[in-house]
């Protein structure tokens, strides 16, 4: 989770303009996090974070590409890390820190979304074994052994080995690096919405009914 306050960005001057325009910081804090967070959603999509860490560039945690996760998930794969998760990024306004807080919209996605980013390792227990080993003999049955026998990792899913006791999942950070690429383009951004209700060009638009809560992992 990653916590912007729109006053830190102020010059003390300003800050007192605005000090008892709480609807003012209220409408720049949900802009500013309606916007992060959308960027740090289309971040994670389109595989921009590759670059960012080591652990970001390694394939999966089943070590194949798509069509075997899609088998190993039974006929559902995403095409990006950390799948239909992203959309439980999003953001809510914390009054009493007059600030915007970003992160997971739900303690199940706080928990595993802070178990991708930190990274962890999963012990193979016989039930995942057994899993793995009933797609393999799906696959058999779908394609035939002649096609499984080329041990094309990027088709097909094959049984752990006796060796494999362990499954790991490398760290894969998000608001981190996002937040660093952010960071310095709010300083613009909030000057010009000052800017603006400075000039009386601001209209506050009808309250969202629409609200979240962020929940630290």
């Amino acid at each position: 989770m990653i916590e912007i306050g729109v006053s830190d960005e102020l010059s003390p001057t300003v800050q007192h303009a605005l000090e008892r325009n709480k609807r003012f910081v209220s409408s720049v804090s949900k802009s500013i996090g309606f916007h992060v967070q959308k960027y740090i959603k289309q971040a994670v999509r389109s595989g921009e974070l590759a670059s960012e860490s080591a652990g970001w560039q390694r394939k999966w945690f089943t070590e194949g590409a798509r069509p075997p996760r899609r088998e190993l998930q039974g006929g559902h794969a995403s095409t990006f890390l950390y799948g239909q998760m992203a959309r439980a990024i999003g953001y809510a306004y914390n009054q009493d820190a007059s600030a915007v807080d970003i992160g997971w919209t739900s303690r199940t996605s706080a928990m595993y979304g802070r178990y991708n980013e930190e990274g962890g390792v999963q012990l193979v227990t016989k039930s995942i074994r057994d899993r793995w080993f009933a797609v393999y003999k799906a696959e058999i049955a779908k394609y035939g052994k002649e096609a499984l026998a080329s041990h094309d990792f990027s088709k097909f899913l094959y049984p752990l080995s006796a060796k494999k006791t362990e499954l790991e999942t490398p760290s894969r950070p998000i608001f981190l690096p996002t937040m660093q690429k952010v960071e310095p383009k709010l300083p613009a951004f909030i000057d010009k919405k000052v800017e603006d209700y400075m000039n009386g060009n601001v209209e506050f638009g009808k309250k969202n009914r629409r609200k979240y809560r962020i929940y630290r992992a």
